[in-house]
């Protein structure tokens, strides 16, 4: 949900927490927080090297629960600063990085906003800090929630119970009060803003409450605090994505239609049985229209979604349900509460932010009898078809659109509310907002209203792009983001409409017989059976791009694993046995290039009446509509074939 020229920035401000640092190890020796400085003149500080590398420097703050009321109770606020790496280079001012979720503390995070800065951690330190109630901040565990106890309105409700007088003493606004107060400790002059997600309206309320502090902010998959509560632009995006998803693939056509035909079958006859996640961990999955409306929104978040879940539905249909059972058992997964580990994730820091932060459908200072009132009022009057291809009722209880519609109406009244943002015009803060095509869940007309709402922001679409897009694989997006940290000037975007579009998998066949053929190329003496071969063969490659897993499971048995290898921008991947259909075995090594985008494997195949061949595949995965080339043997058989690239980068 996230920029200025390049000159020399002050080292006071690291001299301040060197000397920050030596004190407390004489004092105490090497610790997280060894030595108590008061260096603003009003809140204690602690700062010191870390433990786990003395290069870093680990810091604590005490700040208000309630910055209105500095003389009440206290949070303590953790925090780290990583130098920049090349001390001969003249350094630039730190970059600090939001984490989303809400839950995720940023310290945690730190490999993102490295991995971000690539090179230009050279000259740009890092600052990260945990959010308050999250992380080694004092994270917020209410346990109904953390394990998922009951329904998700109950938790919320026993959870605002928990913190009591503390309810609205979490959301963007105290936080960039405490992040500014750690700048001011350490004397740093200014700082980059680098948000993703959720961490993006984290980012925008800094930059909108303290535009002193901040040279340039990035915001990626961004948001403000005036989207539709019931989120109905979402909706409206989601129908746009599969639509667009299926006609650049060609095809899952009329996909909308599917979806809605299928969540209907679901209703009168919901489906029980085991799915194998994508570590062949084996799940139990009752398929209900409100867990398969969760799958559909989840395409947004997911690459392999998008990619399988049209063709799962058609093969449920015909009697298959290995796909469609193994997105499941994947989603599940993903979305399974986390064992209490709250300093991982918080789900009460969720739930705090969400109902201090989000515009909601009814008055958070009624009470709870009047605000469910207000909501079934709202509820009632929406058209039938809001939500298509989903029933009003289905779409409102899938999983994201219940707890953001209504995992707030039993949170206590707030006592004190600080918005996220301050009232009036936003200041002149050089910005970037970036935000995918496809991304729904923070979709384009969110992201278009925050950079319309400040005056120096600057919008950038990244088309075919999901949600949050300067990171990963993709170039395009993270070139633009890097060149306005360092000039405050995106530059040429037009890479940014020619990103490539995802591959959609066309079918799920059980076995060999009824795979599609891979097409001919000349000086090819391939048989049929040969090009299914190919053809499956290709597609069980995409398959294992597609999940990365370090270890991993083909949808009909064999594994995969994948790695970087050492020294190389190279992601290497072996196969042992991996099946896409039944009855054909795949081994072999593959490379994916991220450096030049393009994917080589040699691959042995072995499949039925004794079927045996070694095949070569090559494609670019950065380039829209690419082509997989095939070349090799089967039964002594020479082999010249092409299919459709079977994976792309993620955008």
């Amino acid at each position: 949900m996230n920029g200025r020229n390049g000159r020399a920035r002050s080292r006071r401000w690291l001299g301040v927490a060197a000397s920050f640092a030596m004190s407390a190890t004489l004092l105490f020796g090497a610790a997280d927080a060894p030595a108590s400085v008061d260096p603003a003149g009003e809140l204690p500080m602690q700062v010191g090297p870390c433990r786990h590398d003395k290069t870093v420097t680990c810091g604590v703050i005490t700040v208000p629960r309630y910055w209105s009321e500095p003389g009440g109770p206290t949070i303590n606020v953790r925090f780290r600063l990583y130098p920049a790496e090349d001390p001969s280079l003249p350094e630039q001012e730190p970059l600090v990085g939001f984490a989303g979720g809400p839950g995720s503390g940023s310290i945690g995070s730190v490999g993102s906003w490295r991995s971000f800065l690539g090179d230009l951690h050279d000259t740009h330190p890092i600052l990260v800090m945990d959010y308050r109630g999250t992380g080694r901040s004092e994270a917020i565990d209410c346990q109904q929630l953390q394990y998922g106890e009951g329904d998700f309105v109950d938790q919320s409700e026993a959870c605002g119970e928990q913190l009591g007088d503390a309810a609205y003493a979490y959301g963007n606004a105290a936080s960039s009060a405490d992040l500014h107060a750690i700048i001011e400790g350490l004397g740093i002059d200014e700082v980059s803003l680098y948000g993703t997600s959720a961490g993006s309206l984290a980012a925008g309320s800094f930059a909108a409450n303290y535009p002193d502090d901040v040279r340039a902010a990035i915001l990626d998959g961004a948001y403000d605090d005036t989207f539709d509560p019931l989120a109905r632009d979402g909706a409206a995006a989601l129908r746009s994505t599969w639509r667009k998803l299926c006609e650049r693939s060609n095809t899952c056509e009329d996909v909308l239609r599917s979806f809605g035909q299928f969540a209907r079958e679901l209703e009168d006859d919901p489906y029980t049985g085991v799915g194998y996640n994508g570590f062949g961990i084996r799940k139990r999955v009752t398929l209900t229209p409100e867990l398969f409306a969760t799958m559909v929104f989840d395409g947004t978040f997911s690459s392999t979604m998008p990619r399988d879940l049209p063709a799962a539905v058609d093969a449920f249909r015909a009697g298959d349900p290995d796909p469609i059972m193994r997105l499941a058992a994947e989603l599940v997964t993903s979305n399974a509460a986390t064992g209490g580990q709250a300093r991982f994730y918080s789900y009460g820091y969720y739930m705090a932010v969400y109902c201090n932060d989000n515009p909601l459908a009814f008055d958070r200072n009624a009470s709870f009898a009047t605000r469910e009132r207000q909501l079934q009022r709202v509820i009632d009057g929406l058209p039938e078809n809001t939500f298509y291809p989903f029933e009003n009722d289905v779409y409102l209880h899938h999983q994201y659109e219940y707890e953001l519609v209504f995992g707030c109406l039993h949170w206590p009244q707030p006592r004190i509310h600080v918005p996220v943002f301050p009232a009036g015009p936003m200041p002149d803060v050089p910005m970037l907002v970036l935000n995918g095509e496809f991304d729904y869940t923070t979709p384009p007309a969110n992201a278009r209203a925050v950079a319309e709402r400040f005056p120096n922001a600057t919008y950038v679409e990244v088309a075919n792009g999901r949600h949050v897009v300067a990171r990963g694989d993709i170039r395009c997006a993270l070139d633009i983001a890097r060149r306005f940290l360092v000039t405050l000037d995106v530059g040429d975007t037009s890479c940014a409409s020619q990103t490539p579009n995802p591959r959609v998998v066309p079918e799920f066949p059980r076995k060999l017989a009824a795979a599609p053929e891979a097409r001919m190329r000349d000086g090819d003496r391939s048989t049929p059976e040969h090009r299914r071969a190919a053809w499956a063969a290709t597609w069980t490659l995409g398959e294992a791009l597609g999940r990365a897993r370090s270890e991993g499971v083909g949808l009909r048995g064999g594994t995969y694993s994948a790695g970087s290898i050492s020294g190389t921008p190279m992601l290497g991947i072996t196969f042992r046995n991996t099946q896409f259909v039944r009855d054909l075995q795949v081994f072999g090594e593959a490379t994916y290039d991220r450096s030049e985008l393009r994917v080589e494997a040699t691959l042995r195949i072995e499949g039925p009446g004794g079927l045996n061949g070694t095949l070569q595949i090559s494609f670019r995965t950065g380039v829209p509509d690419a082509v997989a080339t095939i070349s090799g043997e089967i039964d002594g058989r020479r082999i010249r074939l092409a299919t459709s690239a079977p994976w792309a980068t993620r955008v």
